[in-house]
């Protein structure tokens, strides 16, 4: 069960991939009025469509980093990272406010969760064992945790759509207004890639602390073998 759940975030890297190939091969021969594609114009996209669409995306990465995050107070508090619970607790309050719109408030809080979510995965490792009190800590993170991965591959879902749409157009007054979607697009494979790493990771230190994983088996059996 538990590879089911690492199945599915794994599989959705790829689902991405048209907005990060479509913004590394934007050249001035695409650009209207300026390259060989002059009287073609830019294709035809509804600018709203599109705005709507990086608003999805949007909102779906701030659903997933707000669970994340919050799980990620759990785990480290539990493990005895401190440091490392202490930001994600700043992040995590930081997004209970509200959701991030702007690509560099995002980019601070992408950057925040996979670095203290690579410590909790080199900790996890190293086979810490907890007492009773840190397991029944740690397992207060997994709801939160399985909501925040499940709204990762939303994430990537959404990316997907939106990417399709933006490589119907070429026109550069409709790409200005997407750079937090296009940022949030090339960001979602690594950041789902990740996730599938840590939830292998989690699934084994679980094990190895005797801690109930049939909340995270559930999780894989909702979303289907």
């Amino acid at each position: 069960m538990k590879k089911s759940l690492i199945a599915v975030l794994v599989s959705s890297i790829f689902i991405s991939a048209p907005i990060t190939s479509y913004s590394l091969d934007l050249s001035l021969d695409d650009v209207p009025g300026l390259g060989k594609d002059k009287k073609e114009g830019g294709g035809d996209v509804d600018p709203k469509a599109l705005a709507d669409q990086q608003s999805a995306v949007v909102q779906s990465l701030n659903e997933s980093l707000r669970n994340l995050t919050k799980s990620q107070v759990q785990f480290a508090k539990a493990i005895g990272l401190d440091e490392q619970a202490a930001v994600a607790e700043k992040t995590s309050e930081s997004l209970a406010k509200g959701d991030l719109t702007g690509k560099d408030d995002i980019k601070k809080v992408v950057k925040s969760t996979t670095s203290v979510q690579n410590e909790l995965n080199k900790k996890m490792a190293e086979g810490v064992k907890l007492d009773a009190e840190a397991k029944a800590n740690f397992a207060k993170g997994i709801p939160s945790y399985i909501k925040g991965s499940l709204a990762m591959i939303a994430t990537g879902k959404n990316a997907k759509e939106a990417g399709e749409s933006i490589s119907k157009t070429k026109d550069l007054t409709v790409l200005t207004k997407l750079g937090t979607l296009i940022y949030v697009g090339t960001e979602a494979p690594s950041l789902i890639s990740l996730f599938a790493g840590s939830t292998s990771t989690l699934s084994k230190f679980m094990t190895s602390n005797e801690i109930d994983t049939s909340e995270l088996d559930k999780a894989a059996e909702s979303m289907g073998d």
